[in-house]
Parts: structure tokens; C-alpha cells; sequence
């Protein structure tokens, strides 16, 4: 699985960094009704949701024979695509995040929920 994570983790591009990792503080007026949010609006949801629109990708193309480029995947390689795509970690968000890093020689922020 780690192969896979470095595969996307070169397709996801160095834009990703440009978020911040949090919200914000929010105001305590819309504090509570923000919190919610968090995970998904957060530099790790981008990453999350980006790894998961790669995996689904991916997948489809492979199914199109006439896409030379991807070649069908085997039952075990799509099932570790399924498994990355439902199982992101923020741990894997992390890994994808030093990858980038380290090709792009940005400064890190901090992946969370």
C-alpha cells in the first residue's frame, strides 16, 4: 500500500498546502456550530477526499479497455484501492503530506481532524 500512497501523493500536486490545516478558531458565537466541519474543511478532508476521487478514478479507468495506460487491476490491487479510499488515516494523510513535501521542499503544517 505504500507504493500507492506514493503514486498519489505525486498526482495530488503541491497545491494541497495552500489550505490550512484547520478552520480557523472560529468566533465563539459559531464556534459549536462550525466544530462539525472541522474534519471535513481541513487541510487532512482535502487530502482525504482527493485520495479518495484518485482511488475511484484510477479504478474506472482501469475498466475502460481502451485506456492502454492503466491496464485492468488485479481483485487484490482493486481491493487495496477500495481499502485506501475507505480506511484514510490521518496517518496516511501524513505520509501523502512527506512525500509532496519533500519533491516540493515546502514547510509542513499540521494534518489533523
Amino acid at each position: 500500500m505504500c507504493w500507492l500512497l506514493l503514486m498519489l501523493a505525486a498526482v495530488l500536486g503541491v497545491f494541497l498546502f495552500a489550505v490550512k490545516a484547520e478552520l480557523g478558531q472560529p468566533c465563539r458565537r459559531y464556534g459549536s456550530k462550525v466544530a462539525a466541519l472541522r474534519q471535513t474543511f481541513s487541510e487532512y478532508g482535502l487530502i482525504k477526499f482527493r485520495v479518495l476521487v484518485e482511488c475511484r478514478w484510477l479504478q474506472q479507468l482501469a475498466e475502460i479497455p481502451e485506456v492502454t495506460e492503466v491496464p485492468a487491476f488485479s481483485s487484490e490491487a482493486d481491493a487495496a484501492l477500495d481499502q485506501l479510499a475507505v480506511n484514510f488515516s490521518v496517518q496516511d494523510a501524513l505520509a501523502v503530506k512527506k512525500v509532496i513535501c519533500t519533491q516540493a521542499t515546502c514547510t509542513p503544517h499540521h494534518v489533523g481532524h
